[in-house]
C-alpha cells in the first residue's frame, strides 16, 4: 500500500472529517523544466558561509564549516554575534537548540555533543552521529543516528532530561539510519523517515515514541524530510523519484510534482509557507529551492544553481535552518564545490 493510501486511512481513522472524497490527483508538474520564478519572494546572499543553521524566534544560529559557532539577531543583521563556542573542528550536519537553551551539533562520523553554558563548553552526550532532531510540547527531545557503517541500525533515540541521557524509542535493524524526525504540535503526532535499505519507509507516533505505525516501507520509500502546514503534510523523497506530496490531513487529498530524478534534501514550513531544498543526482542537473505559499498546492522555482557536470549528490541546497525564523527566513546554503550561504522569506 502507497504511502499516501496508508496517511489516508490514519487521518480518516483519527481526525474529525469534512468530506470522505478519498484521493483526489491532479496534474503532477515537471518542476525540473520550470523556469526560476522569484515573484513573491525575498531573497538576500550572505556574507557569511554555513554548512548548519537553526532558527529560533530571533536568535539564528550558524555553523561555519570550520566548527565555530555564530549566534546572529534575525531582525538586526547589523548587529554584531555573538560567539557560541566551537563544538567541533569538524564539518557539521547536526545543529538543535532546545527551548530550554541548550546546544546540540553534530558532525559528519562524529557523536552528538551539546553545550548547557551557551557554548563555553561541550560534552558528548550521544555517542553516535546525528543528522536531525526535534522537540515535542513536553520538552523531550528526539535525535536519529546517520549512520552507514555497516555496523549501526537504524535507532531513533528520545530524551526526558534535557539530552544528558537518551534510549531507543524505535530500531530497524534492515536498515542504516534515520532522515528525519519531526514533531507537529498542531496534532501531537511524532513521524519519522528511515533508510537506506530495503524496508526504508515512513512512521507515525500518537504517543511520544512508545509505539509507532509504519506508514509504508520499501525500496521506494525514501523520503528525507517532512514538514507541516495548517492542513497539509508534505513529504519529500530522497529515492531519485524527484517527487513531492502535499496530503490534506482532513481528506487525504494528494497534490504531487516532480523534479526529475533528484534528492529532496529538506522541507521547512510553518501554517502557509513550504520550502524544499533538492541535490542533485546525476549530470546535467541544476539543484534547486521550491517554494508554496500555499501549503503545498502550487509551486514556484525560486533559486536554481548552475548545471553539474558530474554525477556528485552533495551539490545541492541544504544546511537549513529546520524552523523558520520569527521574520519568516528561511536559511540554507547552496554546498558543492564552493558554499554560497542565502537567507528567502515569503513577501506578505
Amino acid at each position: 500500500m502507497s504511502l499516501r493510501r496508508v496517511l489516508i486511512a490514519f487521518c480518516m481513522s483519527t481526525l474529525p472529517l469534512c468530506c470522505t472524497c478519498g484521493i483526489n490527483f491532479f496534474g503532477v508538474p515537471d518542476m525540473s523544466a520550470t523556469l526560476v520564478d522569484a515573484t513573491g519572494y525575498e531573497i538576500q546572499t550572505l556574507p557569511i558561509t554555513f554548512v548548519a543553521s537553526f532558527a529560533s524566534g530571533n536568535d539564528v544560529y550558524l555553523l561555519h564549516q570550520s566548527g565555530n559557532l555564530w549566534k546572529y539577531d534575525d531582525s538586526n543583521a547589523a548587529d554584531r554575534p555573538i560567539y557560541m563556542g566551537q563544538p567541533f573542528e569538524a564539518w557539521g550536519r547536526c545543529l538543535y537548540v532546545s527551548r530550554a537553551g541548550t546546544i546540540f551539533a553534530s558532525a559528519v562520523g562524529r557523536p552528538l555533543v551539546r553545550s548547557t553554558n551557551s557554548g563555553r563548553t561541550y560534552q558528548t552526550c550521544l555517542n553516535i552521529p546525528v543528522w536531525r532532531m526535534d522537540e515535542d510540547d513536553e520538552g523531550s527531545l528526539y535525535a536519529g543516528n546517520y549512520t552507514k557503517d555497516g555496523v549501526h541500525a537504524a535507532a531513533l533515540h528520545k530524551s526526558t532530561d534535557g539530552g544528558a541521557s537518551w534510549n531507543v524509542v524505535w530500531q530497524d535493524d534492515a536498515n542504516d539510519h534515520i532522515h528525519t524526525v519531526r514533531w507537529d504540535g498542531r496534532v501531537k503526532r511524532l513521524y519519522m523517515a528511515f533508510g537506506d535499505g530495503p524496508t526504508r519507509g515512513q512512521a507515525v507516533s500518537e504517543d511520544r515514541g512508545a509505539t509507532w505505525k509504519i506508514l509504508d516501507s520499501g525500496p521506494d520509500q525514501g523520503h528525507t524530510d517532512v514538514a507541516f502546514c495548517r492542513d497539509t503534510i508534505v513529504w519529500a523523497s530522497d529515492d531519485q523519484s524527484g517527487r513531492v506530496e502535499s496530503i490534506d490531513k482532513l481528506s487525504g487529498q494528494t497534490r504531487l510534482i516532480d523534479v526529475s530524478s533528484q534528492f529532496m534534501w529538506f522541507a521547512v514550513s510553518d501554517a502557509q509557507q513550504v520550502f524544499i531544498g533538492t541535490a542533485v543526482s546525476r549530470a546535467g542537473q541544476h539543484a534547486c529551492l521550491l517554494g508554496s505559499r500555499d501549503q503545498g498546492q502550487t509551486w514556484q522555482k525560486v533559486i536554481e544553481s548552475p548545471e553539474v557536470a558530474t554525477k556528485d549528490y552533495s551539490d545541492g541546497m541544504g544546511c537549513e535552518s529546520r524552523l523558520l525564523s520569527v521574520n519568516g527566513w528561511l536559511y540554507f546554503s547552496k554546498v558543492g564545490k564552493t558554499i554560497q550561504s542565502y537567507r528567502v522569506r515569503a513577501i506578505q
